[in-house]
């Protein structure tokens, strides 16, 4: 199974930082999901709802306010 380094940053600390298979994310365009192996990528966040799947398969939901995704090849 194929694995995202994924991590949440704020100006203050690391939010969270694990292993997962997929994320999904609101941007100004839209909603995205994040794969293994997704091209390389920096977006806008809006205000709204992170779903991240972990490892083990179970679904982590996390609220933000904004920011900005970077995905980074491989």
């Amino acid at each position: 199974m194929r694995i995202i380094k994924f991590e949440i940053v704020t100006p203050e600390r690391v939010v969270l930082k694990e292993e997962i298979t997929q994320v999904t994310v609101p941007t100004k365009m839209g909603e995205i999901t994040v794969l293994p192996n997704h091209i390389p990528l920096v977006s806008n966040l809006t205000p709204g709802v992170v779903h991240v799947k972990n490892k083990n398969g179970e679904d982590e939901i996390m609220s933000i306010s904004g920011g900005f995704l970077e995905v980074l090849k491989d």
